[in-house]
């Protein structure tokens, strides 16, 4: 499948779209990229005029990574009950794929829909080797808010001296980020520190108008994914160690860059503010459990503050 923009298998206005095929599907196993169902064609509301907004996204990505990665595969998650889950009104369901390649240790892909009210799709990549990690959130509210963020999300300063490769993508993503002014909102503080694991060239957008989604943020999208990929990739062809681009004093071990996705990990479960609407919509034990299996399995509990009762809001 070619995995361009403009080729993906449906058109999309940019007023939105909506499938219309039957979601009749029966649950596949989790290594499969169609398990419940997926991809969604219709939303799991009553309402005909609701749509999976970011399923394009989804379908995009899933198969650039297919095409594109080495060694792709899909992985079960160890519990399989955190797969895919629904409110008991049917009002609100949510499935995840977990995924490896020889770039990235660990692919999430997590999509939420509950017709008008929400429809989220987030992603995390976290590559093998000493790179930023690739960070998705795109959320849409009432059907028309929307917050969405995407980053190269830097593992942290190198120590005194050395050569911190995190800043070294920045300049790759400025040109990109400036032909989008919808998407360069500044981060505030109100749950992560803007300074701590977010770069200077973050794509973060608070609009309400659906056209933004289709003629800014998709393509802008798309191109710091492909940014992302094919640097671990070029890098890779140049040897064994995709770090050898750096001054040997510099590199971090695959143990230290673990230590660093950890310490990613641990400080943004502690501060998730999603961890709360999944905890009224599928309750506390489910998003619990989510928070520290799937979300952020390398979090080291109780380490840092817990969460608040701040609802995600745009």
């Amino acid at each position: 499948m070619d995995t361009e923009g403009s080729s993906i298998p449906f058109s999309i206005p940019f007023t939105g779209f909506r499938f219309t095929s039957s979601n009749s599907h029966q649950p596949l196993p989790s290594t499969n990229k169609n398990h419940h169902g997926m991809p969604w064609r219709s939303s799991i509301s009553k309402d005909e005029t609701d749509s999976c907004m970011f399923m394009p996204f989804w379908e995009w990505q899933l198969a650039y990574f297919e095409q594109e990665l080495t060694n792709f595969k899909l992985l079960p998650l160890n519990d399989t009950s955190l797969e895919y889950v629904e409110t008991k009104n049917r009002s609100h369901r949510m499935v995840t794929l977990v995924g490896t390649s020889d770039e990235y240790r660990w692919i999430r892909m997590t999509y939420m829909d509950g017709g008008k009210q929400a429809q989220v799709y987030t992603s995390v990549c976290y590559p093998r080797d000493d790179y930023p990690i690739l960070g998705i959130d795109l959320l849409q509210f009432g059907g028309k808010r929307h917050l969405t963020i995407v980053d190269f999300q830097p593992l942290g300063e190198a120590e005194e001296g050395a050569f911190n490769k995190d800043v070294q993508f920045e300049h790759l993503l400025e040109p990109i980020r400036q032909t989008v002014p919808s998407l360069q909102h500044p981060m505030t503080d109100k749950f992560y520190d803007p300074n701590r694991y977010f770069s200077k060239q973050t794509l973060l957008g608070r609009f309400q108008s659906t056209e933004t989604v289709w003629q800014e943020l998709w393509p802008a999208y798309q191109a710091y994914v492909r940014t992302h990929v094919q640097q671990i990739k070029q890098q890779q062809d140049k040897g064994t160690d995709s770090s050898s681009i750096q001054p040997p004093h510099a590199r971090r071990s695959r143990e230290e860059i673990l230590k660093q996705h950890s310490a990613y990990d641990t400080y943004v479960a502690a501060r998730d503010p999603a961890h709360p609407m999944f905890a009224s919509l599928f309750g506390h034990k489910f998003a619990n459990d989510y928070l520290y299996q799937v979300l952020f399995p390398l979090a080291e509990r109780n380490k840092e503050e817990g969460n608040d009762d701040s609802a995600i809001v745009p």
